[in-house]
């Protein structure tokens, strides 16, 4: 499942799912959308192409994130993401920089695991060697 940061062409702001890649609408598209449940995260919404008959619904035209807010929010995620595998500052014991270091450095690892997974060979490890965090 693959999620979506929208912007509706009546300022309504939300995430939506789909099963592929790329959503079943585009840009300017009319899309009929409700609002499945709303959290201090934002809102979840529920989009269609088709008019839902007899369903009260909203009427709105997509308008989808640019790739440089998706990016923005694939390396938050990452980061996000790599802080948790490190644990918070003090409970590692590095300084500021190296911490901030060793966080950008595994962020970037993360997200090519995620665009590969299902798709990387296993390899023979050795399992005596420290992992790199």
């Amino acid at each position: 499942m693959y999620q979506f940061e929208v912007e509706l062409e009546d300022g309504t702001v939300g995430m939506a799912n789909s099963k592929n890649q790329t959503p079943p609408y585009a840009q300017g598209s009319t899309v009929w959308y409700d609002v499945k449940s709303e959290t201090k995260y934002g809102k979840k919404l529920k989009i269609s192409t088709s008019d839902p008959a007899g369903q009260q619904q909203n009427q709105s035209s997509y308008a989808p994130q640019s790739s440089d807010t998706q990016t923005r929010i694939e390396n938050s995620w990452a980061v996000q993401t790599a802080i948790q595998v490190y644990g918070s500052l003090p409970q590692t014991g590095y300084d500021l920089n190296t911490y901030l270091k060793k966080v950008n450095e595994l962020a970037p690892t993360l997200l090519e695991m995620r665009d590969n997974v299902g798709k990387l060979e296993v390899k023979q490890e050795d399992t005596t060697k420290p992992l790199p965090f």
